[in-house]
């Protein structure tokens, strides 16, 4: 594998000024947007889309960032494939930038009860993360900021609770306590603190990361919308 010396992005963005920031997505979405097409083409999820995993193969340095991508000084790829899982299956990690599907498919892994079919991931997962990175990028805070109630959700303890709900599920509760997980990650994916200007760029990731997973853009149909971005 090559050697991305730039090291993350996530080192470089926050002194750039919004408008930048803003070109700097969508040139995101047209490379990593292609890496994750081979992906999906394959019948695979990363399952680990985020900032810190946007890696860059040179230092900026000087200049602006967005040309030096478009002319090739600086080539951008995805990195951790490591996290990378067949469609379905369940979910080896999650971040801030997940899905609250992927989330509690993490959570599910302390399931015990034998012959009961366990929260996979699927491309929709990574269209949410990417999403939620590039949210992350122009806005420099993160989408699943959750606040509920005026309670300030700590996103790790609750996959950590459910974590421990499903390991002392059996045959009989099953369905229940997974039905009131997944009814709970819902209302807290419907209050995350969200800010966007109306943009083009800015209605494509509210797409990206609609809490529904089944009306979340393709890859593909995100590809076709960048054109015109």
């Amino acid at each position: 594998m090559e050697l991305m010396r730039g090291g993350s992005l996530n080192n470089y963005t926050r002194s750039l000024p919004r408008e930048e920031r803003k070109e700097l997505a969508k040139i995101l979405i047209l490379y990593l947007g292609n890496a994750l097409k081979s992906l999906h083409n394959m019948g695979l999820v990363h399952s680990d889309v985020k900032p810190s995993n946007i890696l860059l193969s040179s230092p900026p340095s000087s200049g602006n960032l967005v040309t030096k991508i478009m002319d090739g000084q600086i080539k951008v790829k995805l990195g951790d494939l490591g996290s990378v899982v067949k469609k379905g299956e369940g979910a080896l990690t999650y971040s801030l930038y997940s899905s609250f599907d992927q989330m509690v498919s993490v959570s599910m892994t302390s399931v015990k009860v034998p012959n009961v079919s366990k929260l996979g991931v699927f491309p929709e997962d990574d269209i949410y993360a990417f999403g939620s990175t590039l949210y992350f990028l122009v806005n420099q805070k993160a989408l699943n900021s959750v606040n509920l109630n005026g309670i300030s959700i700590d996103i790790d303890k609750w996959v950590a609770k459910n974590y421990d709900l499903f390991k002392s599920v059996n045959s009989s509760n099953f369905l229940n306590v997974y039905n009131d997980v997944m009814s709970e990650a819902m209302e807290l994916c419907e209050h995350r603190e969200v800010t966007m200007d109306g943009s083009k760029l800015d209605e494509l990731i509210l797409m990206m990361v609609n809490c529904e997973k089944r009306k979340r853009p393709s890859i593909e149909e995100i590809l076709r919308r960048a054109s015109s971005l």
